[in-house]
Formats: structure tokens, sequence, C-alpha cells
């Protein structure tokens, strides 16, 4: 009877051990590498700001397009070697009757955006070319019906590029 007990717990014992062997059989180690890739840097104007000057313009001529100014900029970026898209937004505060509009220090009036012929939203991505940018306009708005008083006027926002 002590021997067959013994059998069994022997039995038993080496069942544990092949149930054990197989399953460490049926195990791999699983190991994941890799490489985080980032855009190549980008600068705008090398860091300068843009300026955009209207000089001197009559209330009556600020409708449809008829003051508008061409945004000068330059874009330097790294070598893109992961074919990247490249985006161009442009963010501020936005006017409290346009809301594409850039708002300036004078009420009523305000700044759009247009790239090419298509006018932007402030605040959208739009893909750019790298190669040939775009031509960026400046375009006075004024609130439909509405005065201006004559005196300085400004606007500030941001230029943003980058790769995505």
């Amino acid at each position: 009877m002590k021997f067959r007990k013994f059998i069994y717990v022997i039995l038993f014992s080496n069942l544990f051990l092949i149930l054990t062997v197989s399953a460490r059989d049926n195990e791999v180690d699983l190991k994941i590498t890799g490489n985080i890739l980032l855009p190549p840097p980008c600068k705008i104007n090398q860091g300068s700001n843009v300026d955009v000057n209207f000089r001197d313009v009559l209330t009556k001529s600020i409708k449809g397009l008829e003051q508008k100014r061409e945004i000068n900029y330059q874009i330097e970026c790294g070598y893109n070697n992961n074919n990247w898209d490249m985006y161009l937004s442009v963010n501020g505060i936005k006017s409290n009757f346009d809301k594409n509009g850039l708002k300036t220090n004078i009420d009523n009036l305000a700044v759009k955006f247009s790239l090419d012929h298509e006018m932007l939203e402030l605040g959208k991505k739009y893909r750019i070319n790298e190669n040939t940018l775009g031509t960026l306009w400046a375009i006075l708005i004024k609130k439909k019906n509405s005065e201006l008083p004559s005196g300085y006027f400004f606007a500030t926002g941001t230029l943003l590029v980058e790769y995505k």
C-alpha cells in the first residue's frame, strides 16, 4: 500500500513537471524596440517677426479684397527624409464680428487671411508644399454697416509651420 502511494506521488510529480516544462516551451519573451522620429525643425523668417504694414487706409476702401497686402515670409526646415507633410496655420484672438478675422485694437476692424485664393480659418492647419509655399495675404475687413474711427491700428497673431 505504501509502495502504491509512493508510485502515485512519483507519477503525479512527473506529470506536474511535464506540464510545467511544456508550458515553458510554449512561452517566449517578447522584445519590442524601435526609434522615435521627430519631424525636422523649422524656422520662419530665421526667427524674426513677420511685419505687414497697411500704411494709410481710407475707411471707405475697406470692402471685399481691396485692402490686402502680401505677407512675405520664408520657411527653412531640416531635411525631410521621412516625407512629413508640412502645415501652416494663422492663430490669434478672433474678432467679435467674424470668427476668422484676427482682432485689432479698433472695434469693428479685423484682418482675414488667404493662402493663394483660399480664405483661411484662424487656428486651422493647412497643408502646404514646402517647395512652393504659396502666397499668403492679409486682408482688412470691417463689420458691415459700421463706421471706423480714424487712428493707428494693429493686430498680433502667430504664424505657425509644422510637420505632421
